[in-house]
């Protein structure tokens, strides 16, 4: 829900709401860092440790995208 508000706000005013695509970056990365540690300690497997992280993964390269479009 807090994902889907931030990127209407983002959505609705790009010019004053670009700075919170970078928490959303930072936010996705630090899931990025999570899961890939859950992961190499072996502490969950894939099955539950992989499907979040990939959607991270992809997640934090589409708002840098978005970003990189919003400001150039």
């Amino acid at each position: 829900m807090t994902l889907a508000i931030v990127c209407y706000l983002i959505a609705t005013n790009v010019e004053k709401f670009a700075i919170l695509t970078w928490a959303l970056i930072f936010e996705n990365a630090g899931h990025v860092v999570i899961f890939t540690y859950l992961l190499a300690t072996g502490v969950t497997g894939f099955i539950s440790a992989g499907p979040p992280l990939i959607m991270s993964i992809i997640l934090m390269v589409l708002f840098y995208v978005y970003y990189r479009q919003a400001t150039s």
